[in-house]
């Protein structure tokens, strides 16, 4: 099974979430995933409830999703102040 590398970076907002769903859910179809967000400098709401759908999906597919989170970076904020770092804690 092959393992795909995407890369997150700049700023991530609602209307981008749409567009990122089919990326990860189309890259869980080929296999394994790894999401790097170092480089992610912003992320709302949208953009975190769709990287908690596709860890949950990855589940349902057998598959491996990791996502890279930058302590003190743009998602480990959003993260936080949405009580959600624990969630995120195996990812």
């Amino acid at each position: 099974m092959a393992q795909t590398t995407t890369t997150l970076d700049g700023d991530w907002k609602m209307g981008q979430a749409a567009a990122l769903r089919e990326t990860l859910m189309a890259a869980l179809a080929e296999g394994d995933l790894r999401l790097d967000t170092i480089a992610l400098t912003a992320a709302d709401c949208a953009v975190v409830q769709v990287l908690l759908s596709a860890r949950r999906s990855a589940a349902q597919l057998d598959r491996n999703l990791h996502i890279d989170i930058a302590e003190g970076g743009a998602l480990a904020s959003m993260l936080d102040r949405l009580a959600l770092t624990d969630a995120f804690a195996a990812a």
